[in-house]
């Protein structure tokens, strides 16, 4: 009988919630136990919070939504997920701040202020006040607007703090769409190819190649394609007649190796980053179709003449040396992304700047 049960239950069926998590949901997890002890601790000095259990009932609530959240295994929804529950744990601890005692009260001020040092721009009227209060706040002189003045100082640090990551995201998500359109643009392309070769041949004639063939005239005529090299039977053999199916693929391909090799170099100056979202691969993701276009654009500029002297190449292994220069050529545009991205990344929790000065250079 036991045997019979496990043979009908699916080995790969999990319970909801035991699915491997990342280590943004490990986080969310541990920042909801730690929110359920703090309460517990708050509940102790705190009679008004023991007594206002529509209140408590709201933070269970709060905390299973976050939860919830990380339990979830869809990736396709990660970051509407990831944000949803952050904004669930951080109300909850913007809500305590009016139950908390004078001595937590006094320890967590200096807590605030340094995440709003951290996300507010420097004029900003609550954090100057703020700072301006600290020290009556750590000592015990807490006055009667101060718990309201650190709960709205570290809701607009959080709010803050969300528009930097919004701004990352936002980011990122370009890049991911501008592979994908690049993709797509390649592979289309390839596709078109190796049905209709001869539309766009990649093919090169040279009139000086062998030393062991000679055509018509007594000179030596090669064809020399990415896919292969042909001798040609005369002069009047054209390079579109030797085109192949696997000519823009080949090209393809040597470009993504020539990217890769500016990937390799990228990863040098690369560092890692708290942010959930990984705007570093995004934009050393987008590098590889990018290397592939250029490639293919770029054999076609000489094929057709446009850099004088390089109109004529005589071997394949030419060609496709010139495709994988013109792959790794790819990090001139390129490298003005990563620059934007490390940029983007390093604003991230650094404000400080007068709001009239500071210049708003996020991605919409």
């Amino acid at each position: 009988m036991e045997n019979e049960q496990a043979k009908g239950k699916n080995p790969k069926k999990r319970p909801h919630g035991s699915w491997p998590r990342g280590a943004w949901k490990e986080r969310i997890k541990a920042r909801s136990r730690s929110l359920g002890l703090q309460v517990e601790s708050i509940k102790r000095d705190s009679e008004a919070l023991r007594n206002d259990q529509k209140f408590l009932d709201s933070l269970d609530i709060v905390k299973k939504e976050a939860e919830s959240a990380a339990d979830h295994h869809s990736w396709f929804i990660r970051a509407p997920l990831l944000e949803r529950a952050w904004a669930n744990l951080r109300a909850a601890e913007v809500a305590l701040i009016p139950y908390m005692s004078d001595n937590e009260i006094a320890g967590q001020s200096i807590t605030v202020l340094a995440k709003a040092q951290r996300h507010l721009v420097s004029d900003d009227l609550r954090l100057k006040e703020l700072s301006e209060r600290i020290e009556y706040i750590r000592s015990g002189k807490i006055g009667p607007t101060d718990r309201t003045l650190l709960a709205t100082t570290l809701e607009a640090a959080y709010e803050a703090e969300d528009m930097e990551i919004a701004r990352i995201r936002s980011l990122r998500n370009i890049l991911w769409s501008a592979t994908l359109c690049v993709t797509f643009g390649v592979v289309g392309f390839v596709v078109y190819m190796w049905y209709n070769p001869v539309d766009l041949s990649l093919c090169f004639r040279s009139e000086a190649a062998s030393q062991s063939v000679r055509g018509e005239g007594g000179r030596d005529i090669v064809i020399a394609c990415p896919s292969n090299e042909y001798r040609a039977r005369s002069e009047a053999d054209l390079p579109a007649e030797a085109a192949s199916s696997h000519d823009s693929a080949s090209v393809a391909i040597a470009g993504l190796a020539g990217a890769a090799l500016t990937v390799v170099a990228a990863i040098r100056r690369l560092s890692g980053t708290s942010s959930p979202y990984a705007l570093p691969t995004a934009a050393a993701a987008l590098k590889f179709p990018t290397g592939a276009l250029t490639a293919i654009v770029g054999i076609l500029l000489l094929h057709g003449g446009f850099v004088p002297g390089l109109s004529a190449l005589d071997t394949r292994a030419q060609l496709l040396a010139w495709a994988v220069v013109f792959g790794s050529a790819q990090h001139l545009a390129t490298r003005l992304i990563d620059i934007r991205a490390e940029k983007t990344l390093m604003q991230a929790g650094k404000a400080g700047v007068p709001r009239s000065t500071k210049q708003d250079d996020g991605v919409a």
